[in-house]
């Protein structure tokens, strides 16, 4: 597909972009991006221009996350830690702390220091579907949480009859160049010694063991 095709429309400018997919797990990824540095990452996707294509990135997103965090764990809000990983500018942790929360920010792509000791509860929203090692990340991510801590991501599932160039989530402009399965996800967090519930919503929940606070 185009380089410029955006969730937000079809453009059908810039060099062609192939996505493979794992005929076992359904697993799709576009390896000409995964071989770019970050250099030309900051260049050509997360420029003064990605804005346009990620409207909600200017912190609507945020906002609505941080309202079912604060929903959803309130009553613990002075006893755990959390972690937004992949933070961007860091909108979510500033409206989580204001609400009382202990919050750290993180993104490998904006910070040269990472986040210190284990976290009750991680948020790794929209981020899995932009790297490209997600064994990594997950790795990395299984190795902050807490024994009996939380990890909750966001990212849309594609299925057997998903056609890649028709789905608007399949987007290079947008730097969506690794997308799941719901076997895929699976199989990622099993080898990183994780469980959980992945759902059809876009949001899935990990855990080491279900912790007894949540």
């Amino acid at each position: 597909m185009p380089f410029n095709k955006s969730c937000e429309a079809f453009d059908a400018s810039g060099e062609l972009i192939a996505y493979l997919g794992c005929g076992v797990c359904g697993f799709a990824w576009a390896p000409s991006l995964w071989a770019k540095d970050k250099a030309w990452f900051a260049e050509n996707i997360y420029n003064a221009d990605y804005i346009k294509f990620d409207p909600d990135y200017s912190g609507e997103r945020a906002a609505n996350q941080a309202k079912n965090i604060i929903f959803n764990y309130s009553f613990a809000r002075k006893s755990i830690r959390h972690l937004d990983y992949g933070s961007g500018g860091g909108q979510l942790t500033e409206k989580l702390i204001n609400s009382g929360f202990n919050s750290t920010s993180y993104d490998p792509f904006i910070h040269s220091e990472a986040p210190h000791g284990k976290f009750n509860l991680i948020t790794c929203f929209e981020v899995l579907e932009h790297v490209p090692d997600p064994l990594a990340l997950m790795c990395d991510l299984a190795t902050y949480l807490d024994d009996e801590g939380v990890l909750t991501t966001s990212t849309l599932l594609l299925d057997k009859t998903t056609d890649l160039n028709k789905w608007w989530y399949a987007a290079p402009r947008n730097g969506h160049i690794s997308l799941y399965s719901v076997e895929a996800l699976e199989n990622l967090a099993a080898q990183n010694g994780l469980c959980g519930n992945i759902t059809n919503s876009g949001t899935h929940a990990f855990y080491k063991k279900l912790p007894s606070w949540a």
